[in-house]
């Protein structure tokens, strides 16, 4: 279901909307009932539809140029009306900032903030130059310049030091669609946001490597707003983004819970057939627990699943430098490197591990796989064919009497179980 407060609960009224747009009346065919029906398929007709209802419901006149993302309007409007329900149960309700990660050429999420709270005010932080020029020109044309700023950030590496260096205050919240793709190579072979699907055609082949492609996808761009909240903390009272692969959302709740982050709250935002994950998380200790009390707390089956992915057992009669200092050997042994997320010396670490080929089965297994993977590689040495790759998450902690070891599948194209055999590898050597 969409968001209760949604407008578009009810779909536009075509029929409506073709007597007072004659633009729009350009792309709608009547069928031999009378009805106004339109090819949801076809960009330019969406892209016409939109427009049109941003002027009839929104009063705002915005230009989504033809070779840009098109977004869908009332996903976003879900999206928002989820952080004001946050902000309305955290009674967050004066001098609300809030900070739009990647606005686009279209700037539709602050534009709409904006009309629906007119007290808040928003920073739209972009990175492509052509995309800030019609995100400015959007801003202008409905005279927001005093509500929103769009920032450039100038390629900066940091996601957030162009906002603070423009005003260094605290803000509210963030919001974020994140890069879908990390590459060029995933988009080509037609696969969607998902990864099961084919993809229909879309406009993203016409979009700027900057907006569609980060190293790593959403989740490689969405750990990195995490690390840099780690640093930040209450600067952003509410750190938001959404998900387009329900893979990578489940992947990121598990390492906020290997961090001991649990100040977090997520939700699904649905439009039609299309679903989408959000997820919030705040270090304010003035908000402390919020999240788990809410009435947009987090969904009982994604915490299940969280459990689930997480493997353990348990090393007693070994200090716990020592056990540390052995499985990082084990990792540098198995050419698997390490990142350190968190580490409180003597009692606490983790880290996200990543490797490029499996290490660890026995050799038989493992001199089959690479007869195979040769074979695959001479049938196809296009640049397309995926890299085999695994990224887990890795926690050693110390309780009263014992070190306890954690592992889980993050992502990857090797399996789940992988995880369990790299797991099953360190017991066979640290004892």
């Amino acid at each position: 279901m969409m968001h209760p407060r949604n407008l578009y609960n009810k779909p536009p009224d075509f029929s409506e909307l073709r007597i007072q747009f004659p633009e729009f009346a350009s792309k709608v065919k009547i069928d031999i009932d009378g009805k106004s029906k339109l090819d949801f398929k076809d960009p330019e007709s969406v892209r016409v539809l939109t427009q049109c209802c941003l002027k009839k419901d929104f009063k705002l006149n915005i230009n989504l140029p033809v070779n840009k993302l098109l977004p869908t309007l009332p996903l976003r409007l879900n999206y928002i009306h989820w952080i004001e329900d946050i902000l309305d149960y955290c009674q967050l309700k004066e001098n609300v900032i809030g900070v739009d990660i990647g606005t686009g050429a279209s700037c539709i999420y602050c534009l709409l903030a904006i009309r629906l709270n007119t007290n808040w005010k928003m920073f739209a932080l972009e990175i492509d130059d052509e995309n800030i020029k019609f995100a400015r020109e959007n801003v202008a044309n409905n005279e927001l310049e005093n509500q929103i700023k769009v920032i450039d950030q100038d390629k900066s590496e940091k996601i957030f030091q162009k906002l603070f260096e423009h005003d260094s205050g605290q803000k509210t919240f963030t919001i974020c669609n994140p890069p879908f793709f990390s590459s060029a190579n995933q988009l080509q072979i037609g696969q969607n946001r998902t990864g099961k699907r084919k993809r229909q055609s879309s406009g993203y082949l016409e979009a700027s490597s900057e907006t569609v492609f980060f190293e790593g996808g959403e989740l490689g761009f969405v750990t990195k707003i995490l690390e840099e909240s780690l640093k930040l903390k209450g600067k952003i009272e509410i750190y938001s983004t959404m998900f387009g692969c329900k893979k990578n959302f489940q992947s990121f709740v598990t390492k906020l819970k290997c961090m001991k982050i649990d100040n977090f709250t997520t939700t699904e935002l649905v439009q039609g057939k299309v679903v989408r994950w959000a997820i919030a998380w705040s270090f304010s200790k003035s908000l402390n627990n919020f999240m788990d009390q809410a009435k947009v707390k987090q969904n009982e089956k994604t915490a299940d699943n969280r459990k689930s992915n997480i493997l353990t057992f348990a090393i007693k009669d070994m200090e716990f430098k020592a056990i540390h200092e052995k499985i990082m050997k084990i990792f540098e042994d198995l050419r698997i490197t390490t990142k350190v997320l968190k580490r409180e010396d003597e009692q606490y670490y983790c880290y996200e591990l990543e490797a490029s080929e499996n290490t660890w089965s026995n050799q038989r297994r493992r001199r089959r796989a690479e007869m195979r993977n040769e074979e695959m590689t001479s049938k196809n040495s296009s640049s397309l064919a995926p890299r085999e790759n695994l990224q887990m998450g890795f926690e050693l902690s110390r309780n009263e009497n014992e070190s306890i070891v954690k592992m889980f599948f993050i992502n990857g194209t090797m399996s789940k179980d992988c995880v369990n055999q790299v797991l099953q590898y360190i017991k066979n050597r640290i004892k």
